[in-house]
């Protein structure tokens, strides 16, 4: 990749959420406008803007992934203000909403296995009827409790 852009790129990465001019971009590595729209494109394959957008979206979807921010907090993070157009970018290019992509990553981080052992505790827990009968042996109470 040509050195110049490799440069820029860098300097895209080190915040993605804060999006320079494309004037200072091009002054930043001694390119005018024109030429640097049209390097950058031929290098990296998209526009700078939308280089910046796959930033930002990679980048938001590493912390929906990561962490419990709210989507808010989030957006606030990549820098991106509306809530819309930050649900439509990320449905376009990750196939769904941000929201519904947390939830199934949830959803898929715990193994389905996992899953139903809990029901099935739960089922127990929640029905008397369904419970096994315990053996008075099965509880310690201590030394000073007698049953």
């Amino acid at each position: 990749m040509e050195q110049r852009v490799s440069l820029v790129i860098s300097l895209m990465k080190v915040n993605p959420g804060s999006e320079p001019s494309i004037e200072k971009l091009a002054s930043a590595v001694g390119l005018s406008v024109s030429r640097f729209r049209h390097l950058f494109k031929a290098e990296a394959g998209m526009s700078p803007a939308q280089y910046y957008r796959a930033l930002r979206m990679r980048q938001a979807k590493e912390l929906i992934e990561t962490t419990f921010l709210s989507m808010k907090e989030i957006r606030a993070r990549v820098g991106i203000r509306s809530k819309d157009q930050f649900t439509r970018d990320f449905k376009r290019f990750y196939g769904r909403t941000p929201a519904q992509h947390r939830a199934h990553r949830l959803i898929n981080r715990v193994p389905l296995k996992e899953i139903d052992q809990t029901s099935q505790l739960l089922r127990t827990d929640l029905h008397p009827a369904r419970r096994p009968a315990a053996h008075p042996a099965e509880f310690d109470f201590g030394p000073t409790f007698r049953a």
